[in-house]
């Protein structure tokens, strides 16, 4: 499967994008038709503290 993964605002590191990939990749077993797929991630600073969850 073709992964495009976008971090807005950060940069996210080699273990949050392999964690990613695992989880997407599972989804190969449910649909077996997904060519490609695409992840945006976004920091999420409500609660005001500067920590990535």
């Amino acid at each position: 499967m073709k992964l495009q993964m976008h971090s807005i605002h950060f940069d996210a590191d080699t273990q949050l994008t392999e964690f990613v990939t695992q989880k997407v990749n599972k989804l190969e077993t449910f649909y077996d038709r997904i060519v490609e797929g695409e992840v945006f991630l976004k920091h999420n600073n409500s609660d005001g503290n500067d920590t990535k969850t």
